[in-house]
């Protein structure tokens, strides 16, 4: 598991936001907020938290990075201090260390990426359940022409 800091997880956003047209960008705002109005070609779904570490798979890796907002400030802490990357704000990790980062608390918001940058799912402090109560994450489905391996 390696940290990323707040320079490198801004360029990461930076990318994301490029491929999800997002152009009004102010920095006091959840991530979250933006990804309601989708570019054309791309639609939502959701999963738990099972389902999407399984369709990453065990052996791949992946980005976790934490929404910078205040209110995320105290968990984003919290969390960076027990993986061990004080002062991080966001980490790459296999499929089970980001299990364990998942369910750390729904109180995180948290941005899923796969290692090229691209927003695989969302796990945010609004999320839903399922009927058997588990947390149900919010998650990119891209056109064709725009995936690769991506799950």
């Amino acid at each position: 598991m390696r940290g990323i800091n707040e320079d490198s997880a801004n360029r990461l956003r930076d990318r994301v936001f490029a491929e999800l047209e997002v152009i009004d960008f102010d920095p006091r705002r959840y991530w979250f907020d933006y990804l309601g109005r989708l570019p054309v070609g791309y639609t939502a779904t959701h999963r738990t938290i099972e389902e999407l570490c399984t369709s990453i798979g065990p052996a791949t890796t992946c980005i976790a990075l934490f929404d910078p907002h205040p209110n995320n400030r105290r968990w984003v802490v919290e969390c960076m201090n027990k993986l061990g990357l004080p002062n991080e704000v966001g980490c790459i990790v296999d499929a089970k260390s980001l299990t364990r980062i998942l369910l750390f608390t729904p109180e995180l918001d948290i941005y899923i990426l796969d290692i090229e940058g691209r927003l695989l799912a969302v796990a945010c402090h609004e999320d839903t359940e399922n009927d058997q109560g588990k947390r149900l994450l919010y998650c990119i489905v891209r056109p064709m022409s725009k995936t690769r391996d991506a799950p």
